[in-house]
């Protein structure tokens, strides 16, 4: 028996809004401490850069990894993270940079620097992980950003797990809820594009980490309504 268009424009609306507050729940509970032992990696997920200096979100997570890599808990660091328009140094060249002038050696740095979102930071990791025999990694970044990222890297076959930098630009609750809710709203996107799915399948296949055109265009829209912060 079909349903009546008017209660199916009514239940769609709802069971969006029911996706959506699901996700939201996943992303502000979302448990973010590393677990015991070691990693093969850290991956540090992108932000802006501003000229040759990282801005307060990537240096908040560069001090995370900092940590991390002093600590011992992992011998190599992947650096993601292209090119900002005009931008003479990519995320990941700023970097390290960074990271070397606080004392991390040149060897234990691994650098992507074509990627602009999380999805494509990823698969640009997945790819330098598998290249090198990398694969219990730690996702560097901030914690309300971890629920999505640890979820597409274990989708893409590393043994993922999240370590939230403890030094966060998004330490106030508003600032924390602005960031849940945009965050909720890309998780939720990724689990309806099938354009993401079907780029992740690729890679597991082992296929090519970079991205259809198809899914640039998709990340070119979902960014035009509010990309993640890259400041």
């Amino acid at each position: 028996m079909r349903l009546p268009v008017r209660l199916l424009l009514t239940l769609l609306p709802a069971a969006a809004l029911g996706l959506y507050a699901w996700a939201l729940r996943e992303v502000w509970t979302y448990p973010t401490t590393p677990p015991p032992g070691q990693a093969d990696a850290l991956i540090v997920l992108g932000a802006a850069a501003w000229d040759a200096r990282p801005s307060p979100v990537l240096e908040g997570r560069l001090r995370g990894a900092l940590e991390l890599y002093r600590a011992g808990r992992a011998p190599r660091i992947i650096l993601t993270g292209g090119f900002g328009r005009g931008a003479r140094f990519s995320e990941a060249e700023v970097s390290r940079r960074f990271l070397e002038r606080h004392g991390v050696p040149k060897r234990a740095l691994l650098l992507e620097e074509s990627s602009r979102t999380t999805l494509e930071n990823l698969l640009n990791a997945a790819q330098i992980s598998r290249e090198h025999g990398l694969r219990r990694v730690w996702i560097v970044s901030d914690p309300l950003h971890l629920r999505r990222a640890v979820g597409i890297a274990r989708d893409l076959g590393l043994e993922a797990q999240a370590a939230a930098t403890p030094h966060s630009r998004f330490s106030s609750r508003r600032a924390r809820l602005r960031f849940a809710l945009r965050e909720a709203y890309f998780l939720w996107q990724s689990w309806l594009n099938p354009l993401e799915r079907a780029a992740v399948r690729r890679f597991r296949q082992g296929g090519s980490a970079a991205p259809s055109s198809g899914l640039r265009a998709v990340t070119r829209l979902v960014k035009a309504h509010g990309a993640r912060s890259r400041r």
